[in-house]
């Protein structure tokens, strides 16, 4: 079976997808906070074959009707998941995968851009190399995602040990 392969660009198409991975991870590589939260939404997308692995255009696989039960589950057992810095961030961006998420946040704020773009300069500052070792976690954690859910699986040879 032959895959076709494409090559895509770090910065411009692959990079944007991972800002909140990045952000919650944090400095300290802080795995627990993306897990938590992600394993809050997994309850939520019934449709097989759909991953939510922290990447934002994944967030489009949790079902409408759905939403806003998890926005509550969120705010329950992974409390500032979704902070509102994060919120002044992608709320800039309309068509942005995650932004359902920030749908009762946006009834109460206006996304600001002097709070917004700063924090997104300061992700992308730290990830844009995409072989150190902070972007490299970046892209394990949605891996870690996708193996957990059998997207992803390794395989085992009888001879090593």
């Amino acid at each position: 079976m032959r895959f076709p392969l494409a090559e895509l660009s770090w910065h411009v198409e692959v990079l944007p997808d991972f800002l909140w991975i990045a952000y919650t991870l944090g400095c300290r590589s802080e795995w627990w906070a993306v897990r938590r939260a992600l394993d809050v939404i997994d309850r939520f997308v019934h449709e097989k074959g759909n991953v939510v692995d922290g990447r934002l255009s994944a967030f489009e696989f949790v079902p409408p009707e759905n939403r806003s039960s998890v926005r509550a589950a969120l705010e329950v057992e992974a409390p500032g998941a979704f902070p509102s810095a994060f919120g002044h961030a992608i709320c800039l961006f309309p068509d942005c995968g995650a932004i359902w998420l920030y749908e009762d946040w946006l009834q109460r704020h206006t996304p600001d851009p002097t709070v917004g773009l700063p924090l997104l300069r300061s992700i992308v500052a730290d990830i844009a190399v995409k072989n150190n070792v902070w972007s490299t976690r970046v892209r394990l954690m949605s891996m870690a995602r996708q193996a957990k859910h059998g997207k992803w699986a390794l395989l085992t040879f009888p001879w090593v040990t």
